[in-house]
């Protein structure tokens, strides 16, 4: 995804004016999501890499410029906020690569094979909440 391509609505709210507008970084931000779970989908493991890299950019932008912190603050905060995103992060790839497999067997899928996708896929699910909950 290349910010040049994205419709001049977007970069309006990425790149705002008139002051930083939090809504509607908040739909921007849903919207790189939307994006990303597209990407998922996506035969070229660059492509969805690119695309992450580029939600975490812009993710980063919005929490800097909405979150006030001192110098000694800062370090803190960044340190834990990089910390959660990388963990985020490799249970998404986990996720990604679990719906891959399904995708590349879904034809000739077991019911053991299913059964162990579907117990994979609520393990993630269970990591994720933790990790939200941490």
């Amino acid at each position: 995804m290349r910010v040049d391509l994205l419709p001049a609505k977007l970069m309006m709210i990425l790149v705002p004016s008139q002051g930083f507008d939090m809504q509607k970084s908040i739909v921007f931000y849903a919207v790189i999501l939307l994006l990303l779970h597209t990407a998922a989908d996506a035969q070229d493991q660059s492509e969805y890499e690119q695309c992450h890299r580029e939600a975490d950019i812009t993710r980063q932008v919005i929490v800097a410029e909405n979150l006030p912190l001192l110098d000694s603050e800062a370090e803190v905060f960044w340190d834990l906020y990089r910390e959660y995103w990388i963990a985020d992060k490799e249970l998404d790839d986990q996720r990604v690569n679990l719906f891959r497999r399904y995708e590349e067997s879904k034809d000739e899928l077991t019911d053991d094979e299913g059964i162990r996708i579907v117990t994979e896929s609520f393990r993630i699910k269970n990591q994720r909440q933790a990790l939200k909950q941490s």
